[in-house]
């Protein structure tokens, strides 16, 4: 069995971040493990919770951005 990367999406527009969590999870390559509005509350959570293994990251975002 291949191994899933485990991927975080931070996107603060609610139907992107739906797509992009629908598009990844469809594929073979990738698992979505945790999806966030802001980076805060990726910041926040404590990381033995959620594997990831790469981020997708919105570069205009209120707060902290990419």
């Amino acid at each position: 069995m291949k191994h899933k990367i485990d991927l975080a999406i931070i996107e603060d527009e609610k139907v992107i971040l739906h797509s992009l969590s629908t598009f990844f999870n469809g594929t073979e390559n990738f698992r979505v493990s945790f999806t966030a509005r802001r980076v805060e509350d990726l910041i926040q959570t404590d990381p033995d919770i959620h594997a990831i293994d790469m981020i997708l990251l919105d570069i205009n975002l209120l707060g902290m951005s990419g």
